[in-house]
């Protein structure tokens, strides 16, 4: 008789992408993306972004490079150097943003 985890373990697996460094990689930036309020939130209000997730994503990956330097393959490395560097972009345009906001609410302020 199988298990009830059995069950459980099939539910969907069907679906679910084969594991691998791309499809974490692929994970890990969009948890960046999300902690950065660039992925909307599921209930419609804008998203607030969280530097501090962004930043821990970003430092995730950038160890996962240095952990795996010389055994990753030419697509993987080429994948993870560019998602680290699609990911710093996001995380310096947001705090951009964010000292534009600043800048913009002082004049206001000031006028």
């Amino acid at each position: 008789m199988p298990s009830e985890d059995s069950n459980l373990d099939q539910t969907g697996a069907d679906q679910l992408p084969q594991a691998s460094f791309e499809v974490h990689l692929s994970m890990l930036f969009s948890q960046c993306l999300a902690a950065l309020g660039q992925i909307p939130d599921p209930s419609g209000k804008p998203a607030k972004p969280n530097k501090a997730y962004a930043r821990h994503f970003i430092d995730t990956v950038d160890m996962l490079g240095e952990k795996t330097k010389g055994n990753l393959t030419t697509e993987e490395a080429k994948m993870h150097s560019e998602i680290l560097h699609a990911m710093r972009m996001a995380y310096v345009s947001i705090k951009t943003d964010a000292a534009i906001e600043t800048t913009s609410e002082e004049s206001k302020s000031e006028g």
